[in-house]
């Protein structure tokens, strides 16, 4: 059935992200803060988008409802579900993601401080940290848009259920990966801000 398409589709970002997870432990001071905050924020927009969802899911099995084909409403039906799912699924591994990489900010504040106040120089690492933090909190931003995002549909008629499916699915491919690049680029930044930070010496337990 052409629908289930949607199937293979939907797997084509998961290994992708499965690879950018970055290292932490346990810290306090700002980046926990921010961690915190961004959790709350998360879980906010999650709560808000259930609501959202059940009240249009009530509205698609109306609409549903009154397909000559019913083979063809359960596959919309379960669509729908899936996209919900997969965006809720993604979301959570790239919040973990943000997570961890603020508490890697967290140790690296740590390490610049010991380094200055031990007397070096570290205005280089300052600013490559600096720039990891601005990308991580970019990141963070998309990621938490992308989590109040809703890509189901109430189904106009059941001779367009297929197109407008498709076009939810695509939406949502096409979103999931703008958002990960915003990761990768997180990632890669965070990681130039551990590489300077690592030429001041010092104890490079933890990175």
């Amino acid at each position: 059935i052409p629908l289930l398409v949607f199937l293979l589709v939907s797997n084509v970002t998961t290994a992708a992200l499965a690879q950018d997870g970055s290292r932490g432990s346990n810290t306090g001071g700002k980046s926990s803060v921010l961690t915190d905050r961004q959790r709350e924020t998360v879980k906010a927009r999650r709560e808000e988008m259930k609501t959202k969802t059940e009240e249009r899911r009530a509205k698609l099995k109306t609409k549903l409802a009154e397909f000559k084909d019913k083979k063809k409403a359960e596959i919309a039906e379960r669509i729908d579900k899936k996209l919900t799912s997969v965006n809720e699924k993604r979301t959570t591994q790239m919040s973990e993601m943000i997570t961890k990489m603020n508490e890697m900010l967290t140790k690296l504040e740590t390490r610049i401080s010991a380094a200055k106040s031990s007397g070096k120089s570290v205005t280089e690492a300052q600013n490559a940290l600096d720039a990891a933090k601005t990308a991580i909190s970019t990141a963070s931003s998309s990621v938490t848009a992308q989590t109040g995002k809703d890509y189901g549909t109430t189904v106009s008629s059941e001779t367009t259920a297929k197109t407008e499916l498709k076009t939810a699915r695509n939406s949502l491919n096409t979103d999931l990966k703008a958002t990960h690049t915003q990761l990768v680029a997180a990632k890669q930044a965070l990681a130039k801000a551990i590489s300077s930070i690592k030429s001041l010496g010092g104890d490079n337990k933890g990175e």
